[in-house]
This record gives C-alpha cells, sequence and structure tokens, in this order.
C-alpha cells in the first residue's frame, strides 16, 4: 500500500476537512511520511523504495507499507432499517 494513498483518502475524509488552517499546514504529506517511520508499530514494514513483480514485469514503487492493503467500507442499508 502506497502511502501516497493514504494521503488521498485521508485529505478527502472529515476529519481533514474539519482542520483550520493552522493544523492543516502541520498535517502535511510529508510529516505524515516521517510519522510512519517513526511509529514503532509500522516501521518494520515500511520501505522507501518497493519493487515488486508483477505479470513478469517491475513496478517501482516509493514510500510503501508492505504488507497492508486499503480496507474499503463496506456501507450496507441494512443499517438504516428501523
Amino acid at each position: 500500500m502506497q502511502l501516497k494513498d493514504v494521503w488521498v483518502n485521508f485529505k478527502a475524509s472529515d476529519l481533514y476537512q474539519n482542520l483550520n488552517k493552522a493544523e492543516k499546514r502541520v498535517m502535511n504529506k510529508k510529516k505524515m511520511i516521517e510519522n510512519v517511520i517513526k511509529n514503532p508499530s509500522l516501521k518494520p514494514y515500511y520501505s522507501e523504495r518497493y519493487q515488486p513483480k508483477s505479470n513478469g514485469k517491475q513496478k517501482n514503487m516509493t514510500n510503501v507499507l508492505v504488507g497492508y492493503r486499503m480496507k474499503l467500507d463496506d456501507i450496507s442499508d441494512d443499517d438504516d432499517i428501523m
């Protein structure tokens, strides 16, 4: 999972949208990557450069959490029924 995808999802979230301008300046992509690198539970999974092979071709990815996937929100209409 690339950290730029995590950043894009975070930036589109309500949590980020409700921050004021000063807090948004502090919560930037570079700072988020630094926090991941410093986090002891995520540090073993972080790779600055990752080159997996896919369909016989090698990809070149930067700032990756290896072994993690994005969690998809599965919202069902059953929750709205009273």
